[in-house]
């Protein structure tokens, strides 16, 4: 009978550096992290289905897996290759924040699997992505954030002409169009634009709707957006 090592290297390949891969092994290695980084996805689909924006971020693990696996294969033990990547890399500012922490990890997770089989180490992608998606599963249908928090469905953000504070004017109509709110940004808007304040909200569309149009009738409120569901709801 085949040991798996040994039908890991018939399909993808020696896992010594030094021996040059075929064409059919570069795409099976290629093709796996896709796979992968379509697993890596699903996770992350379900573990944050109760938040709007994850479509976004999950296409880009799928991209991220197959984009580190090619990467590496490239590179291979070319320790030049590596130094030139790392320079070319430090120069690129990715300027998008993170929402969630639990963000991070799944981004670290699609690197990690797409690194394992760029780096001829398909047994590790394949235990190591099983495992890591059964325990995020078990972490999303058991374990409940430590505040209490309810899930949060959409961004307010509010411009207002002068300084603030703004608290007392906003909060009132909150309360009678939202469930729950947190306060994420309040910032100069620069420019002499006034400040912006940025919040992260669970409503309903037609509250929604009704919440901006209340926003924009307030004193010194010059912008009011919130995007729910992935729809824009746009005032001012």
């Amino acid at each position: 009978m085949q040991k798996p090592s040994e039908f890991f290297e018939d399909w993808f390949g020696s896992t010594d550096p030094q021996v040059p891969l075929e064409f059919p092994e570069v795409v099976r290695s290629i093709a796996l992290a896709a796979a992968l980084g379509f697993f890596v996805a699903g996770i992350y689909k379900f573990s944050s289905r109760r938040r709007t924006g994850a479509t976004g971020l999950a296409e880009t693990l799928v991209l991220l897996s197959m984009l580190i696996s090619v990467v590496t294969l490239a590179i291979g033990n070319n320790a030049a290759a590596a130094f030139t990547l790392v320079g070319t890399l430090a120069i690129v500012r990715f300027r998008t924040p993170v929402r969630d922490i639990r963000d991070t990890a799944f981004v670290i997770y699609a690197v990690a699997v797409g690194l394992s089989v760029g780096a001829r180490n398909p047994e590790v992608a394949l235990v190591g992505g099983l495992l890591v998606g059964v325990v995020s599963v078990a972490l999303s249908l058991f374990a409940k954030d430590a505040d209490g928090s309810p899930d949060i469905h959409g961004r307010l953000s509010i411009r207002f002409d002068g300084i603030g504070p703004y608290d007392d004017l906003v909060t009132p109509v909150l309360g009678t169009h939202a469930e729950s709110w947190r306060l994420l940004v309040a910032r100069d808007a620069g420019q002499g634009k006034g400040t912006r304040m940025i919040y992260e909200i669970n409503v309903g569309d037609a509250e929604g709707t009704a919440m901006v149009a209340a926003l924009r009738q307030l004193d010194g409120v010059t912008r009011a957006s919130l995007t729910l569901g992935g729809q824009d709801e746009d005032a001012g």
